[in-house]
């Protein structure tokens, strides 16, 4: 059943994100991700691609046969059968403002903690990040990022 989610359901999403993680993510020992259950502190968003011919027949197949109420709302956010796989514009913007809202409601950051990625990348990348960083920030409480443009074109130079 697909349902909204509800705070005493923590527990069993974070079973289920674990589970997922551990078959999506083969190479990774799954006792180390077990360890990092607790340590959760941001949101990382992503999207369902459905890209045209079997795997997204084979989606709609599903979701007809086992949530037939929820098919044409699938088919109307996959409507435009990008190669990629991505849905509609609209749909995507949906998803983002939905995790801004749960992110604003419960202070949990969308972008990764600076110590996840610190000294994984040249420093040039990390600042480019951080940097990104700032704007979603500054965006987030309407802040004005006029300066994007510049730093994505002075960094572009330096790549």
């Amino acid at each position: 059943m697909i349902r909204k989610y509800d705070k005493s359901d923590i527990d069993s999403l974070l079973n289920i994100w674990l589970v997922a993680s551990i078959k999506a993510h083969d190479f990774v020992n799954a006792d180390f991700c077990k360890s990092k259950v607790d340590d959760m502190d941001f949101i990382y968003p992503g999207g369902l691609t459905l890209r045209p011919g079997v795997q997204k027949d084979i989606f709609f197949d599903t979701i007809k046969k086992n949530y037939p109420d929820l098919l044409h709302e699938f088919q109307r956010r996959y409507s435009n059968n990008l190669s990629s796989g991505s849905p509609v514009k609209s749909s995507t913007n949906e998803l983002y403002n939905n995790l801004k809202h749960l992110s604003d409601k419960y202070q949990i950051p969308i972008e990764p903690p600076h110590y996840m990625y610190k000294d994984l990348y040249p420093v040039y990348d990390e600042i480019y990040i951080l940097l990104n960083h700032m704007v979603s920030l500054y965006s987030a409480n309407g802040t004005d990022t006029k300066f994007k443009k510049s730093f994505k074109c002075l960094f572009s130079i330096f790549r």
